[in-house]
């Protein structure tokens, strides 16, 4: 990363929370709401939908060691970031379905017994190269619902427990209280349509539906 990229926060807006929050379908309302207004965001995930992505799924499906896990999220985050930068560069906005905090959270809660503070090698390990988000919304919802929801759309990843989900809830809201000034916390009960409200008023404030975010032409 270079020193202009950490001086000029790019356009790039992270969407986190435990599986079954809905951030997928707000990350959807959202952008259909900004293109409305003039305004194409390249909408994204992680893990992402290549053969690194599909090797991470695969490492949670198939429960191998979880430090095998962290070092294919990072993989994969690494390859997204190069996909994502020129993008970034040129002032589009971004809008990530999952980014380094979800690593945070769930790794915290996968490793606790191989790391005395994870935040603090994910930092040494990824500082040369990893973005900050301009904006990161945390949908908070709780576990017993995120996981009945999840039971109702026949979902199940190995993650997919109360109790796993309640520890890496509490890890988000760590991360929250530590870095408050990139958050916002959503009550993930909300209907989807004022949560888009929320989210949409809150970029136009950061300055992120300016025209160089806008369509061409």
């Amino acid at each position: 990363m270079t020193e202009s990229d950490r001086s000029a926060p790019a356009r790039l807006v992270s969407f986190e929370g435990i599986d079954g929050a809905g951030k997928s379908t707000l990350i959807a309302g959202v952008a259909e709401a900004l293109r409305t207004r003039g305004v194409d965001p390249l909408v994204t995930r992680e893990e992402t939908t290549g053969w690194l992505g599909e090797a991470v799924r695969r490492s949670i499906d198939e429960r191998m060691d979880p430090l095998a896990t962290l070092f294919l999220f990072l993989a994969d985050r690494a390859h997204h970031l190069a996909a994502l930068r020129p993008e970034l560069a040129r002032g589009r906005l971004v809008l990530t379905d999952r980014y380094h905090d979800s690593t945070r959270a769930y790794q915290a809660v996968t490793l606790a017994d191989r790391f005395d503070d994870l935040d603090g090698w994910l930092k040494e390990v990824s500082h040369d190269w990893l973005i900050t988000p301009l904006r990161t919304y945390l949908v908070d919802i709780d576990p017993e619902v995120a996981v009945g929801r999840m039971a109702d759309r026949g979902s199940r990843t190995n993650y997919e427990k109360a109790a796993f989900l309640g520890k890496v809830r509490s890890e988000y809201l760590r991360i929250v209280a530590a870095e408050p000034e990139r958050f916002v916390v959503l009550d993930g009960t909300r209907p989807t349509v004022e949560l888009v409200r929320v989210i949409t008023a809150d970029l136009e404030t950061l300055g992120a539906l300016t025209p160089s975010a806008a369509v061409d032409g």
